[in-house]
């Protein structure tokens, strides 16, 4: 009799806890349950979505078919048609050849310009200095957009990059203010200085821009001499000072 509530109290507790735990289990089935006729649900509404695109494709397919099947049938019975139809071709290809820019390496707007100016081959270096003298003090006195005037006057036979270079040659290197619109700058100073070099009488020069995949470095420096332990001293210098302004 002393252990009978102990036994009894056992066995209600155990059939609360097997029965709670049978409540939560078929709880959680349920959701379950939910859960995946909701997304069987959301599966076939996706399904009928993408049906409609589906058939409004093959719709279109199958017009287009009749329609190129009776347009081809239609071309093929008058050879005239098809002469006519491959001659506009042609002509629409060479109009538009005709108009079509092509550069081999294009240019880009840097805001950097140079002239590459040359007087009748024959020029003494002192002529040719004293005539792109009064050039470059025409650029300088007026230097709107520009940030600076790089002048060589001459050839140097160690450095030639055109065969026909001599005493008659000259170079202005212009570095041009950043803006927005750098090629609206650029323009600007081109007309200017063209303005300046149409008075010489038979110049000839050509306006050059960097472009795109050209191997010129953006900063050379040469050091010419005859002692490689001093060529090396002073490269090694040259180095180190560049490395400071880079930095």
């Amino acid at each position: 009799m002393v252990f009978l509530p102990y036994f009894l109290i056992r066995f209600l507790f155990g059939s609360i806890v097997e029965w709670v735990g049978k409540l939560i289990m078929g709880l959680v089935l349920g959701v379950i349950w939910i859960f995946a006729r909701v997304l069987k649900w959301i599966w076939l509404g996706i399904q009928w979505l993408l049906r409609i695109p589906m058939w409004l494709s093959g719709q279109l397919l199958s017009l287009f078919s009749q329609v190129y099947q009776r347009v081809l049938s239609g071309f093929l019975s008058s050879p005239i048609w098809v002469v006519s139809v491959v001659a506009l071709c042609f002509w629409g290809l060479w109009i538009l050849s005709t108009n079509l820019d092509s550069e081999l390496l294009p240019e880009i707007h840097q805001s950097e310009i140079t002239f590459e100016v040359s007087l009748p081959i024959g020029t003494p270096i002192e002529v040719t200095d004293s005539t792109m003298s009064q050039v470059e003090r025409a650029i300088v006195d007026n230097k709107q957009f520009i940030r600076s005037v790089i002048v060589s006057i001459g050839y140097d036979v160690t450095n030639m990059q055109r065969s026909d270079e001599g005493e008659h040659s000259t170079k202005f290197k212009l570095l041009l203010e950043p803006s927005r619109n750098p090629k609206w700058t650029e323009d600007q100073v081109i007309e200017r200085v063209r303005g300046y070099l149409a008075p010489i009488p038979d110049v000839d020069f050509r306006v050059l821009r960097p472009v795109l995949f050209s191997s010129q470095t953006p900063i050379e420096v040469e050091i010419t001499g005859n002692d490689l332990e001093s060529l090396r001293e002073v490269s090694d210098r040259a180095t180190g000072i560049l490395r400071q302004l880079l930095s």
